[in-house]
């Protein structure tokens, strides 16, 4: 009985173990990178979100100052000239 191992099988899966680890390695490596990205674009949309609810705020209270005003302003108008 021979105990010769079959080198050339062997080294084949060695080899395709390897190709395999670096491949895995490669993935890893993308989906963290994918990961962090994710992570900024929805630090971005949230500052959005946040900035467009400022803006409403902004328009609303603008809106509000100008429809008292004319509430007042409109009469003194029509009143001084005659309408």
């Amino acid at each position: 009985m021979s105990t010769d191992f079959p080198t050339k099988e062997l080294l084949d899966v060695i080899r395709g173990q390897a190709r395999m680890e670096e491949k895995l390695d490669a993935f890893l490596k993308n989906s963290n990178s994918m990961q962090i990205k994710l992570t900024a674009i929805e630090t971005d949309v949230s500052e959005l979100k946040a900035k467009r609810r400022e803006d409403r705020a902004y328009i609303a209270a603008l809106s509000a100052v100008f429809s008292v005003a004319f509430a007042f302003i409109l009469p003194a108008l029509k009143k001084i000239f005659g309408i």
